[in-house]
């Protein structure tokens, strides 16, 4: 359903699949690197928000999660499932 919205959202150039993520979110680590694009197909490197049992899920603290957390690769290089790209 997220893929659907983003797309959507692209199809009406309300955003782009070559946005960067630090345009959003400019304190998560690696957001610079990070595309729409690699977030949809989970090659973004960023590490599983479910990875950590006492993880508080709100947006705020997804943020800070990331934000203290260097992404696991280098984005666009490997293929991992994250929650976090959603």
């Amino acid at each position: 359903m997220t893929s659907t919205l983003v797309l959507q959202l692209c199809d009406t150039e309300q955003l782009s699949q070559e946005d960067l993520l630090v345009k959003f979110f400019p304190t998560i680590q690696g957001a610079s690197e990070i595309t729409i694009r690699h977030l949809l197909e989970h090659t973004s490197g960023l590490l599983d928000y479910t990875s950590e049992v006492s993880f508080e899920n709100s947006e705020a603290n997804l943020v800070e999660f990331l934000s203290t957390r260097p992404p696991l690769f280098e984005s666009g290089s490997q293929w991992q499932y994250s929650n976090s790209n959603y």
